[in-house]
């Protein structure tokens, strides 16, 4: 779970157009770090946009690779919470299998950030409610998630007709979807290759899928049905 440069400046970009401010509360489903080792001066663009004291040369590698999201998040003025089922800084211990989001956080934060967790957790319907209770009326939602490839990665890969259903069940406005796929294809990995049969050789690209969601009301969570099923 992470944040590189790219979204870094999607969040700064988001701010602009959502009326994301420090001193809103921003939650991340999956205690996140930061992975910007090949950009540095993200996290320094990041601070600059809202305000914030840029961080010394010296500090600025260190918080890049691999520094807690928190620490940012809090530096430009937000006030963060993560939730993870392991015991790290600023964070709300819950298991997303079958915990709900408790009560004095519904509707509490403008940005709900899913960037590297969903994809990771069996109960789908629960992960997802607990986005949506969390989430303020005119938030935003974000998904990063595999679409692809990345046969190693996670149990869930997502269909972007997932995020279609998702929005029209509850009237979220589709902001923006966007997708990244590699240059290579990949075979399956050797432990899979060796359990799997195929007819002919399976490969891949691993590719993502990016969605910016925005919840409109606070009507409760309705879970899905995909179209192809729905009664006439």
């Amino acid at each position: 779970m992470g944040f590189n440069p790219g979204l870094l400046d999607h969040v700064t970009r988001w701010a602009v157009g959502h009326n994301l401010a420090p001193g809103m509360a921003v939650l991340d489903v999956g205690t996140s770090e930061l992975f910007c080792a090949a950009d540095p001066p993200s996290l320094n663009r990041f601070l600059s946009h809202f305000g914030a004291e840029p961080y010394a040369d010296d500090e600025l590698g260190r918080r890049a690779n691999g520094g807690l999201a928190a620490d940012l998040f809090q530096r430009a003025g937000f006030e963060y919470m993560a939730i993870d089922f392991a015991a790290f800084p600023h964070t709300l211990q819950l298991d997303l299998n079958t915990d709900p989001l408790p009560l004095e956080r519904h509707g509490r934060y403008a940005l709900v950030a899913n960037s590297g967790t969903s994809e990771h957790i069996l109960n789908q319907y629960n992960v997802f409610q607990v986005i949506h209770d969390a989430t303020a009326s005119g938030g935003l939602m974000y998904h990063g998630v595999p679409m692809a490839g990345e046969f190693s990665h996670g149990i869930i890969s997502y269909n972007p007709k997932f995020f279609w259903s998702l929005a029209e069940a509850n009237s979220y406005e589709i902001v923006g979807i966007w997708g990244w796929a590699a240059e290579e294809t990949l075979p399956l990995v050797e432990d899979l290759a060796a359990q799997l049969a195929f007819n002919r050789p399976l490969v891949a690209q691993d590719a993502y899928l990016h969605v910016l969601l925005r919840r409109r009301d606070m009507t409760p969570f309705r879970g899905l049905v995909d179209p192809a099923f729905k009664p006439g």
